[in-house]
């Protein structure tokens, strides 16, 4: 749904041009108006849009199995030819389907619109396939996809647990779920690393169950590494390997940057967690498979299934013998640099070096470097900047150093280069760089100073000067506070007062903890004061799914943000949630029977459109009424 405002406004002193600009600006005028500038934004929008066209293949199917392939434009096209699909049996194809969202913020208006061709196919031999390029004109202009590899692979037999997909108007039973069916792994990228080498964890999920949801995450531990998380904020990208003669559906779920702070061999701990899959239950099939999916729809129940991984040993070698005198602990692949602020300064006066280092590898770990300066310079606390950033590729970004130092007699020194050694691990060997030499020149002092006053180092307080040649740091000026000797603190009316304070601080601070402890053991409670914000956290993903015109993905997360939000308002477990029981706890909780309804209609509507994308099911429709709904249950329950 969509809403323009427009507004027309000016002051009415001028009397002779009022009557005329009442007339004029008229409600059917403002309507003319605003369908104008809409119409001249989207035509501005889709003018200057540039023609995408993707291929959307899964990369590894077994034998037998019934996938989708996708084509999609971003503008309609005037003619579509197919690839050949050499080596896959066509069971139903091409599904046109057409949608668009329009997206208006800060004052423009974006249309986005999807043309997407949807074959259903069978692989039907093992072995390395291709799915072709396909190709569409748009505007006289023909656009080609890429051709797509696409390995075709025989699962070995799971126990019985699973049978082999066979013959048209076969279903694989899928009413058990195997022990292999989800699995959870810690990957490294390196078994063995020198101490202080950066190293990546990753915790992946493989999994042939839908996932519903995840409970009790226990964190591996990280004994002897200094750890650092790689966070993001887009959602698990799930892609299809196959894993000992099985294919998954694997996603990376935690990463996690690491760097071994001792030599030998370090073991990380399992992590444990508990998910809830969605198994599927076994039907009466109508002999068709892909009329039963379509339309039948899989009846499901929730199974927990609880998973941890193998622990992880890493063998962390000690770095060599023979280290540079200017090595700290560095390690990785840096660039070095250094500054002086002034070439030329008094007798008495400050100024500063800077050096940065930069690269790639443990910086937050990495110590000053020794600035080797004159006797006759005074040198003052160092100052330290920094920004890295986390990825998988290792942390990167630079460290930089100020010294500043006070130069005490005039002259011209030239003060060598500073040096930085570091350990470079893909190389194995110790590595120097030295910064260019300095020549600073002091001039004589001509601030008239007396002889034996310090001067005043600007950015340093005067706590921490001190007198050249003398041991007498600053004196306090002010009043002194002094007592008498006699007076003790301890008995005094102030000592009474300060013990009573303590005593109404230390109850109220203990009535305050006990109610809090009461509220974190209340599970119920907690979980309906969070259901709201954990919904509209799973709206904003599925937002972002929208407006780029990822169906699968948005139909997905507008499920899971809906039945989310009812399990945790009225405390309904995952494996519980089934639509009669939705209907009748929201009933009992006082909620609107249209509006308990509605919900499990944009539910059914969701899990239809997962199955027949662009079957007339607006993501625009379904993501603006959830939205009204949820609002409409946070004032009723």
């Amino acid at each position: 749904m969509l809403y323009f405002s427009i507004f027309v406004g000016k002051k009415q002193n001028d009397r002779r041009n009022g009557p005329v600009r009442n007339k004029l600006f008229n409600p059917m005028m403002t309507r003319i108006v605003s369908l104008f500038v809409v119409f001249l934004s989207w035509a501005c929008s889709a003018f200057g849009q540039e023609v995408t066209f993707t291929a959307d293949v899964p990369r590894v199917v077994v034998v037998g199995e019934v996938f989708r392939v996708e084509f999609t434009l971003n503008k309609q096209p005037s003619d579509f030819k197919a690839p050949d699909f050499a080596g896959f049996d066509i069971v139903a194809g091409p599904t046109m389907a057409q949608g668009q969202n329009i997206v208006i913020s800060g004052g423009q208006t974006v249309r986005q619109e999807s043309f997407s061709y949807t074959y259903v196919l069978r692989a039907s031999g093992e072995g390395n396939q291709t799915i072709g390029a396909a190709s569409a004109v748009v505007d006289g202009k023909t656009y080609i996809t890429k051709a797509v590899p696409v390995e075709v692979v025989r699962e070995r037999s799971s126990g019985g647990n699973r049978g082999e997909a066979g013959a048209e108007g076969e279903r694989e039973d899928a009413s058990t779920l195997a022990k292999d069916d989800i699995l959870l792994r810690m990957i490294a990228n390196k078994t063995s690393v020198y101490k202080g080498e950066a190293l990546l964890v990753q915790i992946k999920m493989y999994t042939r169950a839908g996932i519903a949801g995840v409970e009790n995450v226990k964190e591996p531990a990280f004994n002897g590494f200094w750890k650092q998380e790689i966070r993001s904020d887009q959602p698990v990208q799930w892609e299809r390997e196959t894993f000992n003669g099985k294919v998954y559906e694997t996603g990376i779920i935690r990463q996690f940057l690491l760097f071994p702070q001792k030599s030998g061999v370090l073991e990380i701990e399992q992590m444990d967690m508990t998910v809830v899959a969605q198994v599927q239950l076994r039907q009466t099939l109508t002999g068709n498979m892909l009329f039963d999916n379509m339309f039948g729809g899989p009846q499901l129940r929730n199974v927990r299934r609880k998973l941890q991984t193998v622990p992880l040993k890493i063998n962390v070698r000690e770095l060599p013998a023979g280290a540079p005198a200017a090595f700290n602990g560095a390690v990785g692949e840096f660039a070095f640099s250094g500054s002086l602020r002034d070439s030329q300064i008094n007798a008495n006066s400050s100024t500063s070096i800077t050096v940065q280092i930069s690269g790639r590898g443990n910086l937050p770990l990495i110590d000053a470097p020794n600035p080797g300066l004159p006797d006759s310079f005074e040198l003052y606390t160092t100052k330290n900047d920094e920004k890295f950033t986390v990825t998988a590729d290792g942390m990167q970004g630079y460290k930089s150093f100020e010294y500043p130092f006070i130069a005490r007699a005039e002259g011209v020194y030239d003060i060598p280069g500073i040096p930085f050694a570091y350990f470079d691990p893909k190389e194995g060997r110790y590595k120097t760089l030295t910064t260019d030499a300095f020549r600073l020149e002091v001039l004589r002092d001509v601030s008239g100073r007396a002889a034996g006053e310090a001067p005043v180092v600007a950015g340093v307080t005067k706590e921490e000067l001190k007198i050249l040649n003398d041991d007498i740091r600053f004196i306090r000026v002010g009043e002194p506070n002094l007592k008498p000797r006699n007076r003790f603190f301890v008995g005094s009316w102030g000592y009474v007062l300060t013990l009573v304070g303590l005593c109404a601080l230390f109850a109220a601070l203990l009535f305050y903890m006990q109610k809090r402890i009461r509220e974190l053991r209340d599970t119920v409670k907690l979980r309906n004061r969070k259901a709201n914000r954990k919904a509209r956290q799973r709206l904003k993903a599925a937002y972002r799914y929208m407006t780029a015109a990822k169906e699968g993905a948005f139909y997905e997360e507008m499920l899971r943000a809906l039945l989310g939000y009812v399990g945790d308002k009225l405390n309904i477990p995952v494996a519980d949630l089934s639509k009669d029981n939705i209907r009748e706890q929201l009933l009992r909780k006082g909620a609107a029977e249209g509006d308990v309804e509605e919900l499990l209609q944009i539910v059914s509507d969701c899990e239809f459109a997962q199955y027949a994308p662009g079957k007339g099911v607006q993501m625009n429709n379904i993501y603006q009424s959830s939205l009204d709904l949820i609002g409409r249950f946070e004032a009723k329950l």
